[in-house]
């Protein structure tokens, strides 16, 4: 099956090309407007390939259909997502968790009567990227900004200064339909704020809502068990305690705190943190301190400098060793 022929576009069409013959495409070719349903969800299905850089650049290679949209692919969720994010001439309001933001939620009209030169006459979004720190983050805070917009009034352009509160916490905040007017478009582009870290001497995320800390244990804490107290992002204690050979027995160097990590609003929790354990091996300057005066030229005695360690071998001292610094 041909996914180019089949949405009648150039090979290299651009992503709004192929996006404009979806949508042209689906609207005809809905069932609930006669529309054949087979050749309906086929068209569905070249659009889903074809919108994924990822899925396009397969497809170009190899001609082959992703084994995954013959599985639980959802043709008429796909054309009802779409839709939602392109029409917006049917606002419909709701109030969000987030204080005095609003968010517009669209639905598609019941008859399918959908505008292509709205739809098309939208200025451009404007992203602002924010590097934020770790402890606002995880302490949920809401950042004010002030910025100005074009505005048109009476045919003259005005910058109007519009405040945004932005929960830091989130990774993207979108306010639709907020970017800039400009004379022959009918609707406005939406502001979308992105979240960065800032880099942090001690904590990092990972997994999106997860931290992780390193911290320096000795290889006698692995077998007899040890404690320590850190301070985390929202200034309390916590205390960390492992029981002797626990790290042993697990078999690896990491250790799971629930519940200690970033906000999750999708689950509405909290990630974990993670602490990674990494072994302080002792040092000795001289290696006459594990020989004991013995003589290292004799040739009964082998020395193995591989992996960064010493280690003797064939001495009284056997299985003796220590890093090199």
């Amino acid at each position: 099956m041909n996914y180019y022929k089949l949405l009648d576009i150039d090979k290299n069409a651009s992503e709004q090309e192929i996006k404009k013959a979806y949508r042209k495409l689906a609207v005809k070719c809905h069932p609930d407007r006669g529309g054949n349903e087979e050749e309906f969800k086929n068209i569905s299905k070249a659009y889903k390939t074809l919108s994924d850089k990822n899925k396009r650049k397969i497809y170009d290679l190899t001609g082959s259909i992703d084994e995954d949209l013959d599985n639980n692919f959802d043709a008429f969720n796909l054309f009802n997502n779409f839709f939602q994010k392109m029409t917006s001439d049917l606002p419909s309001n709701f109030s969000s968790n987030f204080g005095d933001i609003k968010v517009d939620i669209y639905k598609v009209s019941d008859d399918f009567d959908i505008k292509e030169d709205n739809i098309e006459k939208r200025t451009e979004d404007i992203y602002y990227n924010l590097n934020i720190s770790l402890e606002d983050i995880y302490n949920k805070k809401v950042k004010k900004i002030k910025l100005t917009h074009k505005r048109l009034v009476n045919e003259q352009y005005i910058d109007l200064p519009i405040e945004y509160k932005i929960p830091v916490y989130i990774r993207e905040t979108i306010f639709n339909e907020e970017a800039h007017d400009k004379r022959g478009f009918t609707h406005r582009g939406n502001v979308i704020f992105n979240i960065y870290d800032k880099e942090h001497k001690k904590f990092k995320r990972i997994n999106d809502f997860d931290l992780l800390i390193e911290h320096y244990i000795n290889l006698y804490d692995i077998y007899k068990g040890f404690s320590f107290k850190f301070i985390h992002l929202d200034g309390k204690e916590i205390t960390v305690q492992s029981r002797p050979e626990s790290l042993v027995e697990q078999g690896h160097f990491y250790q799971k705190l629930d519940g200690l990590g970033l906000s999750n609003e999708i689950e509405m929790g909290r990630g974990d943190l993670f602490i990674r354990y990494i072994i302080n091996l002792p040092h000795i300057k001289k290696i006459e301190e594990i020989t004991d005066g013995h003589d290292l030229d004799n040739d009964n005695y082998e020395l193995d400098y591989s992996n960064n360690r010493i280690e003797i071998k064939n001495t009284p001292y056997e299985d003796v060793y220590k890093d090199i610094e």
